[in-house]
């Protein structure tokens, strides 16, 4: 999935972050079975390669932020999961070129940064967006940190691959696919206007 590059840069700050992990968590430890993550909505790129998302793209940039801090979590303790998280859901080396090719890029402004944020790697943020997306990744990295503080080396996964697990089966979004752009546009400002009945 890629972000087009008119679409606006990361926007989502710290409150947006914490209620998404609080609802997250809520639901989780309520026993819900699913959590509502909202819409979706995407369309397919003129050279047809890829899914461009017209609308959802801060969910999806904070979801994935959530993963690469799961990663993290598990590759510092050396946990094979974190192979299988970065390959199902950050991106795999294509077998040919054995380049990463990634499961989702922001806009111009942000996806530089944004790649080298979840692949581990520091550069500077230079726009604000890039510190909300580093922002996002260190609060997320930080609850998930705390989520295994102080258990066994017998237990402490136990948290991450059931929040995995959760977000995987129970949240749930509302992909609305457009075949083409203009469209896509219409259903965009129909479900983001707050006045229709």
């Amino acid at each position: 999935m890629a972000i087009p590059d008119y679409q606006r840069s990361y926007s989502w700050g710290d409150n947006e972050v914490s209620e998404l992990w609080s609802d997250l968590q809520k639901a989780k430890n309520s026993g819900a079975p699913e959590y509502f993550l909202g819409s979706i909505v995407t369309t397919t790129s003129s050279a047809g390669k890829r899914q461009l998302v017209i609308d959802g793209q801060q969910r999806l940039a904070t979801v994935s932020l959530l993963y690469a801090a799961m990663r993290d979590i598990l590759r510092d303790r050396t946990d094979e999961r974190a192979d299988d998280i970065e390959r199902d859901f950050l991106g795999r080396k294509d077998m040919l070129t054995r380049k990463r090719q990634p499961k989702l890029t922001l806009n111009a402004d942000d996806n530089e940064f944004y790649q080298a944020l979840i692949n581990g790697a520091k550069i500077p943020a230079t726009r604000d967006s890039h510190r909300r997306l580093e922002s996002a990744y260190e609060f997320l990295h930080s609850k998930m940190k705390m989520l295994v503080a102080g258990l066994d080396a017998e237990s402490w996964q136990v948290p991450l691959m059931e929040l995995h697990g959760f977000v995987l089966g129970g949240a749930k979004v509302i992909a609305v696919y457009v075949p083409d752009e203009d469209r896509s546009f219409v259903i965009f400002e129909t479900l983001n206007d707050r006045g229709l009945t």
